[in-house]
């Protein structure tokens, strides 16, 4: 198993992180992500920590048929 953890405090960062990485999963409590990059065995994998992201505005990441929202 092997990550990079990244944490954005704010939308910038966020969309830096999104833009320079392949692959990522974002979260803000990982309570299952050990046992599914385990599962998985998904290498180099980014995971980007949403829980110190300072935006008021911001509750949630949609996948749209457009993209991310």
């Amino acid at each position: 198993m092997d990550f990079e953890m990244i944490t954005p405090l704010n939308m910038q960062e966020l969309f830096r992180a999104m833009k320079i990485s392949r692959q990522y999963r974002l979260g803000a409590g990982y309570t299952d992500l050990i046992p599914e990059l385990k599962k998985h065995d998904k290498r180099n994998i980014t995971v980007i920590n949403l829980a110190q992201l300072r935006n008021k505005r911001f509750t949630n990441i949609t996948l749209s048929s457009r993209g991310l929202k």
